[in-house]
């Protein structure tokens, strides 16, 4: 720019951005580009964002779930109840109220259980039983597979974006911090002071870098798409590649060729740049140097190892279990002495 203004070049060698504050000091003429560096993320997973053990069914399904098993449930104390009263049987550690207890939990847990009920109509209940929860068992294994495949789509919008859980940084190009800290969207500026300027020097990265982060998840990357697209066809699997997703937090401005004010080499650059746009050598070289959006292929994603963040909620359960057990053992301990304590003292 200072160049042109002391007018000792005429015309500039590589491309200027244009912008307002440039038109009263030089000529532009012949777009060459126009950039696009969008934010470039993978959408996070399910597990990253909900319960995945709770997504296979439909709130009404669980309700309904709940239900007949309480519905079971009734079923079988009654027999138990016939049991002891009509028939004048004991009851014994088979076939009491707790082992009922456990015999449902066994079933609903595709257990099973070696406990025989009599009279016939507690075996009809079993068996009945057990055919549900092997249907129940079958179609909640088959959507949850489906479900470890899926992403969550969650960021739609910048703002999104801001207050989820994802990382940002943005490539080491000098624009790239200019234009967000001038930008007047209240989005933009949002995801600039909360997501990028607390982490200083280290929110800029080279491509190779910020792309791997991309890969690795739960990371925005802004970046030029020649880089990007490069890099993701070289390393992404399909799969990585379908989660991909870009958001474009502002316009990049045109790129042209910069000329001194009223240079006599304005027309004729001018009719040249048209030549090359009519006979399509400039988006011959676009398709050579820009390459397109990395296609995604669903036939060839195959499989995908469960994470530990797609277990975690079935961990957490069995954590929470021992837990409660090992409060319910205090309990029973603490009864059983003060009950022998008690005992003691009578005798």
């Amino acid at each position: 720019m200072g160049y042109l203004q002391r007018e000792e070049i005429d015309v500039t060698a590589t491309g200027l951005m244009m912008n307002v504050d440039r038109m009263p000091y030089v000529d532009f003429v012949g777009d060459i580009l126009v950039l696009r560096s969008p934010l470039i993320f993978r959408q996070p997973g399910l597990s990253s964002v909900s319960n995945l053990f709770v997504l296979p069914f439909r709130k009404t399904v669980w309700i309904s779930i709940v239900v007949v098993t309480f519905l079971y449930s009734m079923v079988l104390f009654l027999n138990l109840f016939l049991k002891m009263r009509l028939f004048r049987l004991k009851e014994t550690d088979d076939s009491s109220v707790a082992e009922i207890l456990s015999v449902i939990m066994a079933y609903v847990c595709g257990q099973g259980t070696g406990l025989e009920l009599r009279p016939g109509t507690g075996r009809i209940t079993l068996c009945i039983l057990s055919m549900f929860c092997f249907f129940l068992s079958v179609s909640f294994s088959a959507k949850i597979v489906a479900l470890l495949h899926s992403s969550a789509h969650t960021i739609k919008s910048l703002s999104d974006l801001t207050h989820g859980p994802m990382s940002v940084g943005m490539q080491n190009v000098v624009y790239n911090k200019h234009f967000f800290s001038i930008s007047k969207d209240k989005e933009v500026s949002e995801l600039f002071q909360k997501k990028i300027l607390p982490q200083g020097e280290k929110a800029i990265m080279k491509p190779d870098i910020g792309i791997k982060k991309v890969k690795d998840g739960l990371y925005a990357y802004k970046v030029e798409t020649p880089w990007a697209y490069t890099l993701v066809t070289r390393t992404f699997e399909d799969k990585e590649k379908c989660d991909l997703d870009e958001l474009h937090p502002f316009k990049m401005p045109t790129v042209a060729v910069g000329l001194q004010e009223k240079s006599g080499y304005k027309e004729p650059i001018a009719r040249s740049f048209s030549r090359i746009v009519e006979t399509g050598l400039k988006q011959r070289t676009m398709n050579l140097y820009y390459p397109q959006k990395p296609f995604c292929n669903l036939h060839n994603i195959g499989y995908s190892s469960v994470k530990l963040t797609d277990f975690k909620p079935a961990l957490d359960f069995v954590l929470y279990g021992l837990v409660f057990s090992f409060i319910l053992l205090l309990f029973e301990l603490l009864y059983t002495t003060r009950h022998s304590f008690r005992k003691m003292i009578r005798t």
